[in-house]
């Protein structure tokens, strides 16, 4: 995307599909059904429509990454830094969700691994509410980075990315990363743009729910199978389809963990990647592109580096991402057509809650915009 271009299509042709439907899943899950995502009626998520929280933003990637992903949900931890999932920002290894290198009962699994980042061209963002408001506008993303070390190791655990944005948004005060590990004793907020668990066609509107348990922090096995690392923690419910990447927030506000993997027919027991082992390097982002922005740090992290409590730049092995070539926002916001009521095409998905051994052997990208019914969208930059 040059900096010339004022329009590009959010959502091209051969992206109508959400999910890609991976061979490995439809075996996990034997003869079962097949339905649209907006014909199921369970009410797993149960959100309200949320128009306050502007610092959980919507990603468009043009074209697709090759695991389907075309939509993630993020959030900004700066004006100018939005986390989100990797598997948001990146192609993955292998078509199947496998967690780690491991042999069990005579069977080796190699780990599904995130490719290199694809280009800071390729994502929009925008705080709209509803991505179907003729109003909705896009603005451009000028790097990319991921955790350095992580493309040599699994997705699962590690799913986490950042996104630097060309233009600092000064509309929204950006979320804390929480220092403390996730306790399970604790409740959690989810915030994101995916179904809502019982309304047909309902994703892509901004929705949150509080009070949400969490069941599992940690590595789980099940059948002596790697299914939640000990970089991560299990909701009981909450999340759905299109809320890859969103924030968990504790009840003071501040994040504990960023939505990564489940069966989005199904959206219980989702996975979520914890923060706090990826929050010095966060930190460490968001200083780097303060300076190139010129703009002030934002508390939680002028604090922590005024008190000198840092834990030192992160080294993982290699070089700190790339953060790409700048772009230039080319100053206009397109206003969005209304969206066409095409129901798409189905989804697989096991129609149970039968708990952490379905759940997660579904789709790690299962977590996607269902942009079915939302053809040829103009980008919009602001």
């Amino acid at each position: 995307m040059g900096p010339a271009a004022t329009e590009r299509n959010v959502l091209e042709p051969n992206l109508m599909k959400s999910v890609l439907i991976f061979a490995s899943f439809l075996t996990a899950c034997g003869s079962s059904a097949i339905a649209p995502l907006g014909q199921l009626e369970q009410p797993v998520i149960g959100g309200a429509l949320d128009t306050t929280h502007k610092q959980v933003v919507g990603i468009a990637i043009d074209p697709v990454l090759s695991t389907g992903v075309g939509f993630c949900t993020g959030f900004m931890i700066a004006p100018n830094i939005v986390m989100t999932a990797r598997h948001c920002v990146s192609n993955l290894t292998s078509a199947g969700l496998i967690c780690a290198d491991e042999t069990v009962n005579g069977t080796t699994y190699v780990a599904v691994r995130p490719g290199p980042h694809v280009e800071a061209a390729r994502f929009q963002v925008t705080q709209s509410d509803d991505l179907e408001s003729p109003t909705s506008s896009y603005f451009s993303v000028k790097g990319v980075h991921t955790f350095p070390g992580s493309d040599t190791l699994p997705n699962c655990g590690y799913d986490v990315a950042l996104l630097e944005l060309t233009t600092p948004r000064t509309n929204a005060t950006p979320f804390p990363l929480r220092e403390a590990l996730v306790d399970q004793s604790e409740t959690f907020e989810a915030i994101g743009y995916g179904y809502d668990g019982a309304i047909a066609l309902s994703d892509g509107k901004r929705r949150s729910r509080a009070g949400l348990g969490i069941s599992a922090v940690g590595e789980v096995k099940v059948s002596g199978r790697t299914r939640a690392t000990e970089n991560d923690w299990i909701a009981a419910e909450g999340p759905c389809g299109g809320d890859s990447g969103s924030p968990a927030l504790d009840v003071n506000g501040n994040v504990i963990g960023v939505m990564s993997r489940g069966n989005p027919t199904v959206c219980t027991t989702m996975l979520y990647t914890q923060v706090r082992p990826f929050r010095e390097w966060a930190k460490q982002i968001i200083r780097e592109s303060a300076a190139r922005a010129s703009i002030a740090l934002v508390p939680w992290v002028a604090a922590e580096t005024d008190a000198g409590v840092d834990a030192g730049a992160i080294d993982a092995g290699t070089p700190p991402p790339d953060a790409g070539t700048p772009e230039v926002d080319a100053g206009v916001t397109v206003s969005l057509p209304s969206a066409s009521t095409d129901a798409g095409p189905p989804l697989a998905g096991c129609q149970s809650t039968s708990g952490l051994e379905l759940t997660t052997l579904a789709l790690l990208v299962g977590l996607t915009f269902r942009a079915t019914r939302r053809a040829r969208h103009p980008f919009g930059r602001h």
